[in-house]
């Protein structure tokens, strides 16, 4: 396997610099104000996810793989800010004080009571996801091709669905924190473009 291209904390900042943009200019113009619901996140991963792989299909070939990538890094956006919003325990926490502080509440899961501020820093929802990506690192420490993480975030997302169907708050987050990390996985693998942030931005 070859080496990461970029370190996880670089994967993260270019995960943040799609975070600013999105709090940014898109949390002021959506009608979700830049909390939307978790049935909402679900929607737009699904539709990012088909976007990813249908840029990927039309661009195959490309060494770079710079559209697919750049998709990719607005989908672990998405993600993070999921987790940012409605809280998430990190991988192996057994605390039950700290798994029930960041329970998501059934209410919350249908939309019915959206939140309006984080649960999570930034900082912590990255700290969320680091963990799960040490524990990918001792059960799984290869370099997936980038097609084989597609398919993998493509199950995990299917599984996501079916907790949210079921109104299953904590493992709801828990299967978007592997999605998050998969994502960041694969952007310290093959890299990814840097959100280009303009000064009215």
């Amino acid at each position: 396997n070859s080496s990461p291209v970029l370190t996880r904390e670089q994967a993260f900042d270019r995960i943040n610099g799609e975070r600013v943009y999105q709090d940014g200019k898109l949390g002021k113009e959506w009608e979700h104000k830049g909390f939307p619901s978790i049935g909402a996140e679900l929607t737009m991963l699904r539709k990012y996810m088909s976007d990813i792989e249908r840029t990927w299909t039309t661009t195959y070939g490309d060494p770079t793989e710079k559209d697919s990538l750049n998709l990719l890094r607005q989908f672990a956006a998405m993600a993070v800010r999921t987790m940012e919003n409605y809280g998430c325990p990190a991988h192996g926490e057994t605390d039950e004080s700290q798994r029930k502080k960041r329970k998501v509440e059934s209410s919350e899961m249908k939309g019915s009571a959206p939140r309006t501020e984080p649960v999570l820093t930034r900082r912590q929802a990255f700290d969320v996801v680091d963990s799960e990506r040490k524990h990918q690192e001792k059960s799984w420490p290869y370099q997936p091709e980038m097609t084989t993480e597609f398919t993998i975030i493509r199950d995990l997302l299917n599984k996501a669905d079916a907790a949210y169907a079921a109104a299953y708050g904590v493992e709801v987050m828990e299967i978007i924190r592997a999605i998050a990390a998969t994502a960041t996985r694969t952007i310290e693998n093959f890299g990814c473009p840097e959100r280009l942030l303009k000064k009215a931005d």
